[in-house]
C-alpha cells in the first residue's frame, strides 16, 4: 500500500505516519519518492494506535512492540 492508502484505511494523517516512521516504530520500503506498506506495517500502525488510545507513551509502545515482535507477547 502507499502512504496515502494507508492514511486512507487507518484515518491518520501523512505527518503521523511520517512521525512515526522518524521515530522507528514503522519502517516501511521506500523508493526514489514513495513509502510501501506491507500487511505487518499496517498490522503493526494499527498497534501504536490502540495503544496510543490507552495513552500509552511512544517509549512504552515501542517497547511492547520490541517484546511483541521477540514472540514474548501473544
Amino acid at each position: 500500500m502507499t502512504i496515502r492508502q494507508v492514511c486512507d484505511e487507518l484515518s491518520v494523517t501523512l505527518r503521523a505516519l511520517r512521525f512515526y516512521e522518524a521515530q522507528g516504530l514503522v519502517a516501511p520500503k521506500r523508493e526514489p519518492r514513495r513509502r510501501f506498506y506491507y500487511t505487518t506495517d499496517v498490522e503493526r500502525l494499527r498497534a501504536i494506535m490502540r495503544l496510543k488510545s490507552v495513552r500509552l507513551s511512544l517509549r512504552e509502545i515501542r517497547e511492547l512492540l520490541q517484546h511483541r515482535a521477540m514472540g514474548l507477547m501473544g
